[in-house]
């Protein structure tokens, strides 16, 4: 199922830029909404980002994570942006320990785990120093579990950041603190059975990437 949705993203994201390529075409003998420009000038009008991002676990349930994220967003003037993200991240996941040794290390069992975030973005930007521009953002969302097994869920990942340039590149970087939901398994240990058990990991990720 989730592969299914996944593809169905992938799909609607195609067929939308093909449609947005095509000004003039029409669906169901409609006028396409594109002819008008209005649709084009929003379109237009939009800016992107792509980053990576490596990270630490900060509690007993990850160990470290990393990924990229790819983000369409809207300027509303010169402080606020909002935009739409989707990425795909790895994260080391606490797989299983034993009932009565939660706090031994060496009952542990550690795995990587694949998700797809997807997540609303709100950044706020309202001081520039020369060609430094810091910012508070937000993301908001969920994240999808492509690989084997249970977990995903809600997340959530508040970031401080700033704008910089290089040359004519518009970089940023970025410090966050990110919380998802998550899932472990006790088990089998002196006879009771294994259980698997919803929980949460968090992390702190250091985010580079370049605004287009």
């Amino acid at each position: 199922m989730k592969r299914i949705f996944a593809f169905l993203i992938v799909a609607i994201c195609f067929a939308s830029s093909v449609y947005a390529q095509e000004p003039n075409m029409s669906v169901y003998g409609r006028k396409s909404p594109f002819k008008n420009g209005k649709m084009m000038k929003f379109f237009k009008s939009l800016h992107y980002s792509d980053e990576l991002m490596i990270g630490v676990g900060i509690d007993s349930r990850s160990q470290f994570s990393f990924g990229d994220e790819f983000v369409a967003y809207y300027r509303f003037g010169d402080t606020l942006a909002v935009g739409l993200g989707i990425g795909l991240q790895g994260c080391s996941k606490l797989d299983n320990e034993h009932y009565f040794h939660q706090t031994d290390e060496a009952s542990r069992t550690y795995s990587m785990a694949l998700f797809m975030p997807i997540f609303i973005r709100a950044t706020v930007s309202p001081f520039r120093f020369g060609d430094w521009k810091p910012f508070a953002r937000c993301d908001v969302g969920g994240a999808i579990r492509l690989s084997h097994g249970q977990g995903g869920g809600f997340a959530f990942a508040p970031a401080l950041g700033t704008d910089f340039k290089v040359n004519k590149l518009n970089l940023f970087f970025a410090l966050s603190y990110q919380w998802m939901q998550t899932a472990y398994t006790y088990d089998e240990y002196l006879g009771q059975p294994a259980q698997e058990v919803s929980s949460s990991a968090s992390a702190l990720m250091l985010h580079a990437g370049i605004n287009f």
